[in-house]
C-alpha cells in the first residue's frame, strides 16, 4: 500500500483537506484509474457537501462510507426515488424496509429479520448506469416493479405504479439534490458487499501504524521532530511517508526478483561411476 498524498488538519476537524488530498491523488492517476474512494465518518459527515462529496463525483469518484446511526434512514426524496442507506429506491417500497436500519438499532428487531429486510430493498433499488459525468451528475436505471409489493406511502395501500421513464437522472443543482449527494453511495449501508469494501480501510490504519512505529521512519516518536509548527510537522509527516513509500517499493521489487530467480544453494549430485563409466561399489 502506498501513499499517494497527506495533508494537515487537527483530530476530528477538517474542512479542505480532504479534497486538497483527493486533488494530489488525481495528479497521478487518470480517470480510468479512479473507482472507489473509502473513508471514516469525518470525511463524509465533517465535509461540507460542496467542498468535498461533490467535487469527489465531478472527478467520477464513487463511494464508501459509514454513517451515525442518526443519518442511516431516509436522506430524502426527488420526484419517486426517495434515498436510505446512500442508496436510491422507488418511493413505493413498504416503510419497514425504509425504516430497518433505525429499527434494529432501537431493539425493536433482532439481527436476522433486519439483514433479511436488507436483502428485501434489492427489488425496489434503482441501478447505477455507470460512474458520475464531469459534472457530477449520476444516471440510474428504474426497476422491474411488475412481481414486488408496492405500496402508496401516502394511503399506505398496495397499489401497481406505472413508470413514466425508465432512468433517473441525480444532479448538483438545488438542495435537496445536494443533501441526498452528501449520503451517496456506491453500496447499500451495511450491507455484506458495502462490509467487504469498508473494512478495507483496515489498511489505511496499519499504514499510519507502520509509519508511526517503523524504525526507519518512527513519525510517532516526537524526539525525531522536535521543531514546532505546522510547516515543519508537515514537511516531516511528507518525508515519513515517502520515505516508507520507497521502502515499500523496494521491498516489493526485491521479492519479485527473488520468486524471479532462484538463487537457493545447489546440492552436488552424488557421483554413482568410476572414471571409466563403472558403477562405484554400494
Amino acid at each position: 500500500m502506498l501513499t499517494t498524498a497527506v495533508v494537515m488538519h487537527q483530530p476530528g476537524h477538517t474542512k479542505h483537506g480532504p479534497r486538497i488530498a483527493v486533488d494530489y491523488h488525481c495528479r497521478e492517476f487518470g480517470e480510468h484509474e479512479r473507482a472507489l474512494l473509502i473513508g471514516d465518518r469525518l470525511y463524509r459527515d465533517g465535509s461540507k457537501v460542496e467542498n468535498f462529496q461533490k467535487p469527489l463525483m465531478a472527478k467520477r469518484f464513487r463511494t464508501v462510507f459509514d454513517y451515525k446511526v442518526k443519518n442511516s434512514g431516509l436522506h430524502g426524496a426527488i420526484d419517486d426515488v426517495i434515498f436510505v442507506g446512500g442508496r436510491p429506491y422507488v418511493k413505493w417500497m413498504p416503510e419497514h424496509l425504509v425504516t430497518a436500519r433505525v429499527d434494529f438499532k432501537a431493539g425493536r428487531i433482532d439481527q436476522r429479520t433486519y439483514q433479511a429486510r436488507l436483502a428485501s430493498r434489492t427489488a425496489y433499488q434503482l441501478k447505477d448506469h455507470g460512474r458520475p459525468d464531469h459534472e457530477g451528475r449520476l444516471r440510474f436505471t428504474y426497476p422491474d416493479l411488475s412481481n414486488v409489493m408496492c405500496i402508496d406511502p401516502a394511503t399506505k395501500k398496495q397499489v401497481k405504479p406505472v413508470l413514466k421513464k425508465r432512468t433517473f437522472t441525480l444532479a448538483p443543482e438545488d438542495a435537496v439534490s445536494m443533501r441526498v449527494i452528501k449520503r451517496l453511495q456506491a453500496f447499500e449501508h451495511k450491507s455484506d458487499e458495502w462490509r467487504a469494501w469498508y473494512g478495507l480501510r483496515s489498511h489505511v490504519e496499519s499504514n499510519n501504524q507502520y509509519v508511526k512505529s517503523d524504525a526507519a521512519t518512527d513519525l510517532g516518536n516526537p524526539e525525531k521532530r522536535r521543531p514546532r509548527g505546522y510547516a515543519y510537522q508537515a514537511l516531516s509527516a511528507a518525508m515519513a511517508f515517502a520515505l516508507s513509500n520507497i521502502r515499500r517499493i523496494v521491498s516489493f521489487l526485491e521479492a519479485k526478483y527473488k520468486a524471479a530467480i532462484d538463487d537457493s544453494p545447489k546440492q552436488r549430485q552424488r557421483r554413482r561411476t568410476d572414471e571409466h563409466g563403472n558403477p562405484l561399489p554400494h
